[in-house]
């Protein structure tokens, strides 16, 4: 007997924020939908790990969606975002193969969340997160069983993390925190 499967549903909140029906949040869906382009692929991503799943739900979206945006007429620009997310992908894949020995989840937690990829560099970054799930799955798995200390486990994962970070560092360059009206007080012009 197959199981069926059914892609949760989103209802947005009054301020904007997405949840799905089995309650996780996601962040930066309406500004990912807005997106027009021809190419789009909607997935059902599966996660074993709350590390992976937390990143992706937090960050995805506004990572390809600002991906697309500093991308568009601007070759180098996506030339340096293509060799970060290059690099993510190695390191996923590194990571993955450090923790080959180590012991599955035979009964994972799996959570579903729902993506819509609109450029090839999300396509990419999303096959990249589901390398790394995979690994850190393994890793929670053992470090729930005692077989991986805390410190191992920052070990295995600090070049995942650090290349996810490279690219949201490179997307929020020369960007401020500020609003426009908080930027003009300080210059004075506001």
């Amino acid at each position: 007997m197959e199981l069926q499967h059914t892609p949760p549903t989103i209802a947005f909140g009054a301020d904007g924020t997405a949840v799905t029906d089995d309650g996780l949040v996601l962040k930066n869906v309406q500004k990912a939908e807005r997106i027009n382009t021809n190419y789009e692929a909607r997935v059902e991503a599966p996660f074993e790990s709350w590390q992976i799943c937390r990143l992706v739900r937090r960050d995805f979206n506004f990572v390809i969606t600002k991906c697309f945006h500093r991308t568009v007429g601007r070759r180098s620009v996506g030339n340096h975002l293509r060799d970060l997310g290059y690099d993510l992908r190695l390191q996923a894949e590194y990571l993955r193969d450090d923790v080959a020995s180590l012991e599955t989840n035979p009964e994972p937690d799996v959570r579903t969340v729902p993506l819509r990829l609109f450029t090839h560099l999300g396509g990419s970054l999303y096959r990249s997160m589901l390398i790394a799930d995979k690994a850190y799955a393994r890793l929670n798995y053992a470090f729930a069983k005692g077989k991986v200390s805390e410190s191992d486990f920052q070990e295995y994962s600090r070049n995942f993390e650090l290349a996810w970070a490279d690219i949201k560092a490179y997307l929020n360059d020369g960007q401020s925190d500020k609003s426009a009206q908080e930027l003009g007080a300080a210059q004075g012009i506001a």
